[in-house]
């Protein structure tokens, strides 16, 4: 539903799109993840068809932006992170005149508005004054306007970044209806928790760069192929030590006071042995965690700490 091929925007001197490559399938929730100043909003804008790129090919549902970009708008929905409501209108109103300027049918007009508030939950606020509403409700109506004219392609730029837990939870859940709809999202966020509670994959953008894409696994597996393995003790770590030198899958174990650590490359089945001869070997263990990586994880060390390399998904997994 998106396709994007080496995508450059420069501002002067400062190069904003280095050559961005994106593939984005049907019902996707995709996940556009990078530091303020990476590009992520200049990508929306210019795949929204309100700025133009310096070079590359953009398409939106099969049709080029750059030839066709009124066909691309009746397919999408671009909600951008800072944008204003007419607080002297009331919710329903607001939505009335949106449905006019996205010609939606007079036949369908009011069950157009009705389905929306229903989606973002406002039905019971669609006669209240814009001014009276809380800011999740804002953010949900204006997700609802854009939403009116049955959009195939969602852009969301920050779109919870002012929002509390409880507005961030609710708003999920919009999104994970509208994938239940067949909806294509392309969600830009510095969120990282959420991101990859929903998204079904990520791309990891730097300083005009894609550092990487694919799922957390995928990119997890090319960063940090070996899990490590942290074992808190309520008794010395070196005896422990001894106990797991040399078995199959431990890698490079170390004791710190009354914690153990090592790198694991044998299979999950393996590793239920390694704790069993830890108990045998008389230590006591409080906790054993295997970290795998988180999305966090993987963000810094693509953005943070000069890792220079980018990441690509195996082929299968295009």
């Amino acid at each position: 539903m998106i396709e994007v091929r080496g995508l450059r925007k420069r501002y002067g001197e400062l190069e904003a799109l280095a050559g961005i490559s994106l593939s984005i399938g049907a019902g996707e929730i995709f996940g556009y993840i990078g530091p303020n100043g990476a590009g992520k909003t200049t990508t929306l804008r210019i795949l929204a068809t309100v700025q133009d790129a310096d070079e590359g090919d953009v398409r939106v549902a099969g049709i080029d932006a750059a030839r066709d970009p009124e066909a691309v708008r009746g397919r999408l929905g671009f909600m951008p992170e800072t944008y204003g409501l007419y607080e002297d209108l009331l919710v329903w109103e607001y939505l009335d005149l949106f449905s006019r300027i996205y010609e939606v049918s007079p036949a369908i007009r009011q069950r157009a508005i009705a389905d929306c508030l229903e989606l973002t939950d406002l039905t019971e606020k669609k006669d209240a004054l814009i001014e009276h509403l809380s800011r999740g409700m804002r953010q949900r109506l204006f997700l609802a306007k854009t939403l009116l004219h049955d959009p195939t392609v969602l852009l969301l730029d920050e779109p919870t970044s002012a929002l509390d837990p409880r507005a961030r939870v609710e708003f999920q859940e919009i999104l994970r209806e509208l994938k239940r709809r067949g909806k294509t999202i392309l969600w830009s966020s510095h969120i990282l928790g959420e991101l990859a509670e929903v998204c079904d994959r990520v791309a990891i953008l730097e300083r005009g760069v894609v550092k990487a894409t694919g799922t957390i696994g995928e990119i997890r597996a090319a960063l940090r192929p070996r899990p490590e393995v942290r074992v808190t003790l309520l008794s010395p770590a070196l005896e422990a030590l001894k106990a797991i030198e040399g078995l199959a899958g431990v890698e490079d174990p170390r004791a710190e006071g009354e914690s153990l650590r090592f790198l694991w490359s044998g299979s999950r089945e393996g590793m239920p042995e390694t704790h069993r001869r830890l108990i045998e070997s008389g230590a006591r263990v409080f906790s054993f965690f295997v970290d795998e990586g988180n999305l966090q994880d993987l963000y810094l060390r693509l953005t943070s700490s000069g890792e220079s390399e980018v990441v690509q998904p195996p082929p299968e997994a295009s």
